[in-house]
Order: C-alpha cells, then sequence, then structure tokens
C-alpha cells in the first residue's frame, strides 16, 4: 500500500510504501527567507539507519539558485551547484558541481537587447558565440530568423527558422565546404521532407490527426503504416513487403507482434501477458511474461516496482535472476541460476 500524506497547504508531505518501507518526505525550510527557503527530500539510506537528501533553493521568484546534495561522508562537505541570473531573468552563470567551500568554477552567458543568447564563456576562457539576424532571402520556404553558432574550435553552423519557427536549414562549415541540410514542412508544420548534403532525400505523410502514414527513406526504402481507432500502430509494411501486426488490450499495452513476409505466414515475434498473480510479488499493472517460438520470459516484480525474479527459458533450459534490494531499493545482490 502506498500511502500519500500532505502539508496544510495541500502541498507533498510524505509518501510511504507500506511493503519496503520507502518513503520520500518532503520538507519546505526557511520559507519567506529569500537566501535560505529550499524544498528538500528525503528517502532512506541503503541500511535504512537515516536519510539521504536532496535540497533545493529557490529566490523569491521561483527560481532555484543552488542545488545541495550530501558529500562522500555525513560529516563531509556537501556537494553544491549554483546558478545566478541577471537582472532580466536570464540565466547569467552557472557553476559546476563542486564541494562545499571549494572555488567556484563558472560558465557566464551573454545576452543582447531582445534577451537572445549571444555568447558563453566557460571556466577555462574557452567560447561559443551567436549570432542572430534576419534571413529572409529565400523564399521556399519562406524564413525569418537565423543563428550563426561558432564552437570553442571555431567551426560554424547557421540554422534558420521559417515563419513558423521550423528549422528550415542548417549549414554546417567543414573546411571551408558548406554542408546544407534542407527541411520542409506541411501546413501543419509536420516535417515532410528532409534534403541531406549528399542530395538524398527522404519524405514523408500523415493524416489528419498527424500519424505517419508512410516514409520513404534512402536507406530502409519506402515504408506505409495503418492505425486504429485510438490511433495505435496496428500495421506496417516494410521495403521488402514485410507486413508487421501489433495487437493491444484495454490498457494500450502490446498483447501480440507478428511479421509476414510477402508471400509467407505469419511468424510471432512476441505475445506478452500482464497482471499474472505470484506470492510474494507486486505483479499489477506490469509486463509478467513474453513469449514467442523460440524463448520464453517469465517477470516477477518486488515492493518498488523492479524486476525481483526473471525465468528465461530457451531451448528448454530456464535460467533464473533473482534480485534483492535495500530500503532505498538499491540492488544489495543478485542470484544467477543454474550455477
Amino acid at each position: 500500500v502506498k500511502t500519500f500524506t500532505y502539508d496544510p497547504f495541500c502541498r507533498p508531505y510524505q509518501v510511504s510504501q507500506s511493503v519496503t518501507g520507502a518513503y520520500v518526505a518532503t520538507r519546505f525550510e526557511n520559507e519567506g527567507n529569500p537566501g535560505l527557503q529550499s524544498i528538500a527530500t528525503y528517502t532512506p539510506l541503503p541500511n535504512g539507519a537515516g536519510s539521504d537528501y536532496h535540497r533545493t533553493y529557490y529566490d523569491g521568484l521561483g527560481r532555484v539558485w543552488r542545488l545541495e546534495s550530501p558529500g562522500e561522508t555525513a560529516t563531509g562537505p556537501q556537494r553544491i551547484t549554483e546558478t545566478d541570473y541577471d537582472p532580466r531573468g536570464n540565466v547569467l552563470r552557472t557553476a559546476f558541481p563542486r564541494f562545499n567551500g571549494e572555488a567556484p568554477q563558472w560558465t557566464t552567458n551573454f545576452y543582447d537587447w531582445a534577451d537572445r543568447l549571444t555568447k558563453t564563456v566557460n571556466p577555462d576562457a574557452s567560447q561559443r558565440a551567436y549570432l542572430h539576424e534576419l534571413a529572409t532571402a529565400a523564399a521556399a520556404p519562406p524564413r525569418l530568423n537565423a543563428m550563426t553558432t561558432t564552437d570553442e574550435l571555431g567551426h560554424q553552423t547557421r540554422t534558420a527558422w521559417s515563419t513558423r519557427g521550423d528549422v528550415a536549414s542548417i549549414v554546417r562549415d567543414f573546411t571551408g565546404i558548406q554542408l546544407v541540410e534542407a527541411r520542409n514542412y506541411d501546413v501543419l508544420g509536420r516535417l515532410i521532407g528532409v534534403t541531406d548534403p549528399g542530395g538524398s532525400n527522404w519524405a514523408y505523410t500523415y493524416d489528419m490527426l498527424g500519424n505517419r502514414l508512410s516514409a520513404s527513406d534512402p536507406d530502409l526504402g519506402t515504408w506505409s503504416y495503418v492505425y486504429d481507432a485510438a490511433n495505435r500502430l496496428t500495421s506496417q509494411t516494410d521495403a521488402r513487403g514485410t507486413v508487421t501486426n501489433l495487437s493491444y488490450d484495454q490498457m494500450d499495452r502490446l498483447t501480440l507482434k507478428t511479421a509476414t513476409a510477402s508471400g509467407g505466414s505469419p511468424v510471432t515475434l512476441t505475445q506478452n501477458t500482464y497482471d499474472q498473480a505470484a506470492a510474494g510479488y507486486y505483479n499489477i499493472g506490469q509486463l509478467t511474461a513474453s513469449t514467442n517460438p523460440a524463448a520464453t520470459h517469465s517477470l516477477k516484480y518486488d515492493g518498488f516496482s523492479k524486476v525481483g525474479r526473471q525465468d528465461a527459458t530457451i531451448a528448454g533450459l530456464t535460467h533464473t535472476t533473482t534480485s534483492v534490494r535495500d530500503a532505498s531499493g538499491q540492488t544489495l545482490a543478485t542470484q544467477y541460476l543454474p550455477v
């Protein structure tokens, strides 16, 4: 049984698992003090003696400016990560994770008048630059904005967006050679075509609900797809004419997957079963068996909803893997049988 409790403001206070004893406790600390207010979460230590914690500090505008977690030892310095903001609310700089008391290594950002990132300077003084410009020369598809990124090694990439905000082209400079990738979209903003620097073309079609009906790929060939009334993929046909059919239960979980080669008979790739009861395990809502003509996998779950036992039967021989976990859900031991 999982139990939820809340504080007087209806905020999460504690989630407890009766089977394993695991819990997640949430505490809102020093509220009203922008320099100290934080949200702390506590979970059991692996040995069950005490709690591990993660603390998130936030300022008066609700922005996270510091993350804190335990250090290497219970009495050692904490691990911290910090973020500073400029007066306009942009991320001014971030510090790499470090132990409390060590000098921060800052990565600093610069912005233009429109709050667009223009430069990022790393702790080693290397930098990445961003040049923003209009890109209205191209007519198909119509383009509006472009950004040229120059990385720490001086390599440039220019990305242009359409008036709808879709990426219309990407141009990468490779030692003076312009590698151009172009993209096309339909009126609903769905990707319908890609042309790579080598001139190869990809093409896609969709139904009115956004489900992909076909894909033309220079590597894979042409594929087609069929969906049911719940928008679940029920059939796909690859370039060889092989048809893969999929079936689902009422909870949209895959129950059967078969493949039929052109002119052949259906072959079961996987048949799945869910929610099978097993003494000492908690299988509701979980995949419990997966079978095909070559193999059978049986799965049982512990109180953490993790696989506690797996039986794999191949060619009549069963291999069993059993895992034992501590109070925090970490694996203590794994047994493999037969030895």
